[in-house]
């Protein structure tokens, strides 16, 4: 089973002068609505899956399991929660089953604001109970937490508050090379040049050097390179960078992958995309190019299971 969050077990310290830079969550123990006791392994278990898979997304906070079972027997408004954690997220939720049938209902909470962000129910099939959990739990992130920031950034980047320290710019310049992506020449262009800020901001900004990489190997494969050779060797030189920057955050070999997808290294290619899947198995667009290079690679039967995960 999945290891407990690593990420640190300490609440994070809200200093008044210096606004907190990326999103912070916590979740709390899911409500077993069931009169089951049985089904208290089911919630635990989920509990502790989507934690430890919102650990992979370097750019959250996310609160240690240990520290959230205190809420287990004690009941606690989101608000509540999210102030004696030091968080601005709470996750929560409850599992209901009857029969052969089990449901689990999720809401994500912005506990500064007390407002609900968004809510979902899950019905499924209890065939097999950790089969069910990955499931939910796969769906779960993939709302809350993809590459590109799920709902969770969305919620970070529409907050009202004023811009913070040079780390907060950083983040936005990243935010502002993903939006000016259109696979054009011009987008890209676009695109570098706020990633060069960021990379100015924060040196220690992965995704930066990722996307940069990536963004070389658009040029290439979209016909916008001056010199193929050139453009493919800057996508290496940044991958690379962004390994050594980050060699757990998933987009950093995600860029290595398809640096050497394109330059026909299948095998290579493969190695990163696993890398990479592994970093973060719920990335939706680093999953769907592993999809890809596996299809390239004559491995039709796992492109097609890769893609429609």
């Amino acid at each position: 089973g999945p290891r407990p969050v690593a990420a640190s077990s300490a609440a994070p310290v809200v200093d008044e002068a210096s606004p907190p830079t990326k999103p912070s969550i916590a979740v709390l123990p899911f409500a077993n609505l069931s009169g089951d006791a049985a089904q208290d392994i089911f919630c635990e278990g989920l509990a502790l899956n989507i934690v430890a898979s919102l650990g992979r997304f370097h750019e959250l906070f996310v609160i240690d399991r240990f520290s959230t079972l205190a809420y287990r027997n004690r009941p606690v408004t989101s608000a509540g929660a999210a102030r004696e954690l030091s968080v601005r997220y709470i996750l929560e939720g409850s599992v209901q089953k009857s029969g052969e049938r089990i449901r689990v209902s999720v809401q994500l909470v912005d506990g500064t604001e007390n407002r609900q962000l968004w809510t979902e129910t899950y019905d499924r099939q209890l065939t097999d109970i950790f089969a069910v959990q990955d499931e939910i739990t796969g769906t779960i992130i993939g709302t809350l937490a993809s590459g590109y920031g799920g709902r969770l950034g969305k919620a970070w980047r529409d907050r009202s508050r004023p811009a913070g320290p040079e780390s907060f710019v950083a983040l936005d310049h990243l935010q502002r090379a993903y939006d000016a992506c259109r696979f054009t020449k011009e987008g890209e262009i676009r695109a570098r040049e706020h990633l060069t800020r960021a990379i100015e901001c924060d040196p220690g900004l992965a995704k930066a050097y990722s996307k940069m990489a990536s963004s070389h190997t658009v040029d290439t494969y979209g016909g916008w390179a001056d010199d193929y050779d050139v453009s493919m060797e800057l996508a290496r030189q940044w991958a690379v960078k962004a390994i050594a920057c980050d060699d757990g955050d998933s987009w950093s070999h995600w860029a290595f992958a398809n640096y050497h997808l394109y330059t026909l290294n299948h095998g290579a290619a493969l190695e990163a995309f696993r890398k990479a899947v592994d970093c973060n198995p719920n990335d939706a667009e680093v999953t769907t190019d592993y999809a890809l290079c596996l299809s390239y690679a004559g491995r039709a039967e796992e492109d097609i299971a890769h893609a429609q995960k």
